[in-house]
């Protein structure tokens, strides 16, 4: 899985000579995925179309986006729900925690997804400045 602790930083930020493994970002060539929920909420359909505008999406395999799959349905269930079960939505988390989802997932399992190494990433700590300055 991965580990505990705080996220490691990005590769380009760390000083160490600890080994990560870059990933290219590739296009698998397969359009949407259906989700096959009727009428799904807002958030399980903004998640699931992130999921595949991510570069990550050619590494998973099919049984990645079986347990995915599996896991919006539940999400569903959870937000559609008058009475969450916070259970539900913690187990549908650490589904898509596994197959790494996010950022921070990703990196605790020690890759990395290159995007666009030509484009800056902006100084989040300098925006935040100006903002409070302004």
């Amino acid at each position: 899985m991965g580990t505990r602790g705080p996220i490691p930083k990005r590769s380009d930020e760390s000083v160490t000579r600890r080994s990560v493994t870059r990933l290219p970002s590739l296009g698998d060539g397969r359009g949407l995925r259906p989700l096959m929920i009727e009428e799904p909420h807002p958030v399980v359909e903004t998640m699931w179309r992130a999921l595949h505008d991510s570069p990550q999406r050619v590494f998973m395999q099919e049984s990645d986006w079986a347990a995915v799959l599996g896991a919006m349905h539940n999400l569903d269930g959870y937000y559609k729900s008058p009475r969450r079960n916070s259970q539900l939505y913690a187990e549908s988390m650490k589904v898509l925690s596994s197959v790494g989802v996010c950022e921070g997932d990703r990196r605790r399992m020690g890759y990395e997804v290159d995007r666009h190494d030509d484009v800056a990433r902006p100084d989040v700590a300098a925006v935040l400045r100006e903002k409070l300055e302004a």
